[in-house]
């Protein structure tokens, strides 16, 4: 019986060749939030608790045909495009960012035929999310950022991890959310070799790089930075109103691993002594 399952097996493997050529089916290496979560999680061998803190959203796009001519966004991490939608050697022409547009042209099976600015290819439908909020966190006052609550995981794969954060397993610090709200709006520090990124040094890190200012008038989307009995903060300025005052938003303010999104006047923004660092 098993030498007649052999000669099947052989069988199948030829009309397979004979087909489609000698092209071998692997997996796909991209990997979604999850398992990418859970695979640190097993190298550092600790175990991943589910969240219950932050407010669950019905995930919509995962029932809504996909639509041609629709806008999608990469929603997986380490996403390939490929020049023709098969896993054939030498076929992919480069990697997707975690969280970029994509507008979806043909569909073909599992695969999809995407635009990304100049560059055609095709990527695995399941990479594509519909809604932002699908991909992007959303922050809520009074949730606990720990590494493993899934905002923060999202978070991570949109700065593609460049604090470490998830590779330690620590919970989400002031830095990482205040570089995410800077790569959201398009600006970009340079840091370099430049490490210990904490809050409390960055003005002075920063300080004599090109595109960086630094002053003690906030300017719209720069950092703000102020120390309070001996501990650095780094707030994010959504906006300057015609009266002077500002609105933040930060992580750790008034507790660890917490947001807050407030309007500052400015007698109690000055309190703070703080520095705005402007990125060009």
């Amino acid at each position: 019986m098993k030498v007649l399952i052999a000669v099947i097996d052989d069988l199948i493997v030829f009309v397979r060749t004979s087909l489609f050529g000698t092209v071998v089916y692997a997996p796909s290496t991209e990997r979604t939030l999850n398992t990418y979560q859970e695979k640190l999680a097993r190298i550092q061998g600790t175990v991943v608790p589910a969240s219950k803190k932050a407010p669950e959203k019905a995930d919509a796009s995962t029932h809504t045909p996909l639509r041609l001519g629709d806008q999608y966004f990469i929603g997986s991490i380490g996403v390939f495009i490929y020049n023709e939608p098969t896993l054939a050697f030498d076929n992919s022409l480069t990697t997707l960012h975690y969280g970029q547009q994509v507008r979806l042209l043909k569909l073909e099976g599992r695969w999809a035929m995407v635009r990304v600015n100049d560059l055609e290819g095709w990527v695995f439908t399941d990479a594509l999310q519909r809604q932002a909020t699908d991909v992007y966190p959303r922050f809520v006052e009074g949730v606990i950022y720990t590494a493993a609550e899934k905002e923060t995981v999202k978070l991570r794969a949109c700065i593609d991890d460049l604090f470490g954060g998830a590779r330690g397993n620590h919970p989400l610090s002031p830095a990482e959310y205040v570089h995410y709200r800077l790569l959201r709006k398009k600006r970009v520090i340079s840091w370099e070799g430049v490490r210990m990124r904490i809050p409390g040094t960055w003005a002075r890190k920063l300080r004599g790089k090109i595109g960086i200012h630094s002053g003690i008038v906030p300017k719209t989307e720069s950092v703000m930075e102020y120390v309070v009995d001996d501990i650095g903060h780094l707030a994010f300025v959504e906006a300057v109103f015609p009266d002077g005052s500002i609105k933040v938003t930060e992580i750790g303010k008034k507790e660890p691993m917490t947001f807050t999104e407030e309007i500052l006047t400015t007698d109690q923004y000055k309190e703070l002594r703080p520095v705005f660092i402007a990125i060009a």
